[in-house]
């Protein structure tokens, strides 16, 4: 979803953990009818990848990959390091100040201080241990210009070898996008975006309703809702082969 650090400065309040981010994924209405931004993005990424890590034996260092440096790159970042335990991010992104500004925010604003690398070259990317998680934050599109390439190519050499990780695309529109049909080829395990809102969808609902209404929320019949809607769209269910 664009427009993630761009909306708080159109919030009349954001919590103090949107503010960590820079970025927001949830508003709801609070007191006197103010718009008040929250992230739930990083429990949904959370929650997803320890999913996809059950009974897997994943690389033993403690190092992730990140596609993109946004606003969605800024919840996975936070998420890998605060609680996947990942003391060490890679980063593939074409644009690098949008690299140095996020190694900004997150020095300035993050509790846990994961090392950030931009990866820029294929020499640089065959250095690198392979990482136990990685987690796409960009929307699916085919590279066309020469930088868009490279990254396919850099993100492949992390996909082939031997060790195997989680890899996770945010990106739900397709549900089987370009990187997941990707690590599928390599045998990594995938896991789809919409898993992410399935993760994040308990705390959505309180900012919206409230704790009591929590309370009364039917769990099991929330991820079947979700499950069948996904079945069923036309819209995320664009490519199949």
């Amino acid at each position: 979803m664009p427009y993630k650090g761009i909306i708080l400065g159109r919030l009349d309040e954001v919590d103090e953990l949107a503010q960590s981010l820079a970025a927001c994924n949830t508003v709801s209405i609070g007191a006197e009818r103010r718009l008040v931004g929250t992230n739930v993005d990083w429990c949904g990424i959370a929650g997803s990848l320890s999913e996809g890590a059950v009974g897997l034996r994943l690389p033993s260092t403690k190092a992730a990959l990140v596609i993109g440096a946004g606003g969605a790159a800024r919840a996975a970042v936070y998420a890998l390091s605060s609680q996947m335990g990942c003391k060490e991010i890679y980063v593939l992104n074409r644009d690098e100040q949008e690299v140095l500004d996020l190694q900004r925010d997150v020095h300035e604003g993050y509790a846990a201080q994961p090392a950030l690398t931009h990866v820029k070259s294929m020499q640089q990317a065959k250095t690198l241990p392979t990482p136990a998680y990685i987690v796409g934050t960009v929307p699916d599109f085919e590279p066309v210009t020469a930088e868009e390439k490279m990254l396919k190519k850099l993100l492949t050499v992390f996909l082939d070898r031997t060790e195997k990780g989680v890899l996770l695309d945010m990106c739900y529109k397709p549900r089987r996008t370009r990187h997941l049909i990707l690590g599928q080829a390599y045998k990594w395990r995938t896991i789809e975006g919409v898993r992410v809102i399935g993760h994040q969808a308990e705390r959505q609902w309180r900012a919206w309703a409230g704790d009591e209404r929590l309370e009364s929320l039917d769990r099991k019949g929330m991820w079947e809702c979700l499950q069948h809607s996904a079945d069923e769209s036309t819209i995320v269910n664009l490519r199949q082969g």
